[in-house]
């Protein structure tokens, strides 16, 4: 997971146009039971990637070391699991954006609290980026936060993060576990002055 603020995120791309991708999708329910997130690594679209031998995008050898994710739309609906960004964070290069027509309305704020930049982009520009990677798959791309622009040497595209979001992770407060971490003797303080029944 990253510390502290997040302005960009640079790499290469894999496309994973698909709708309404639940979160059992992305890590089977049969996954949940490992005891640490380091072992989701392996288990990303597992059952996908099973029915379609070797074709699913996770399996392409030009997306191995990819670390923005192009999805579509309601990305991530389904059930709350906060395995599925730690599957993608720990999956090809390890997933560190994601830039999707929608998502799931639990799947973004587990993302966004693990660190991932999750950005929104209307169809026809998720089209226009997947159809560039596929025929570009080395291409590098930053997705500046502040601008809201994912750009390449070739070009840029436009996209939205969410405006409470964006300044999260401009200044560092995406994290509030590490916020807690960081103020635990004030928590303490806090603890402290309630009333014994709590």
């Amino acid at each position: 997971m990253p510390e502290g603020p997040i302005s960009r995120v640079t790499g290469t791309v894999v496309p994973y146009v698909r709708d309404r991708v639940d979160t059992d999708r992305i890590i089977p329910a049969r996954f949940l039971k490992e005891t640490t997130f380091e072992a989701m690594a392996g288990y990303a679209f597992t059952d996908e990637r099973t029915d379609e031998k070797g074709k699913h995008p996770f399996d392409q050898p030009q997306y191995a070391g990819a670390e923005i994710l192009v999805a579509g739309s309601d990305f991530g609906v389904g059930s709350s699991r906060e395995h599925a960004p730690h599957a993608l964070m720990r999956t090809l290069g390890g997933i560190k954006a994601i830039v999707a027509e929608s998502y799931g309305p639990i799947f973004w704020p587990n993302c966004v609290q693990n660190g991932i930049v999750v950005a929104t982009a209307d169809r026809r520009t998720i089209n226009d980026l997947a159809a560039f990677v596929e025929a570009n798959p080395s291409a590098e791309f930053t997705l500046d936060v502040r601008a809201q622009l994912l750009q390449h040497e070739g070009g840029v595209y436009t996209v939205s993060v969410d405006t409470a979001v964006r300044q999260s992770y401009l200044d560092g407060s995406w994290n509030t576990f590490g916020q807690l971490l960081e103020n635990v003797d004030a928590v303490r303080a806090a603890l402290a002055g309630l009333p014994p029944h709590y």
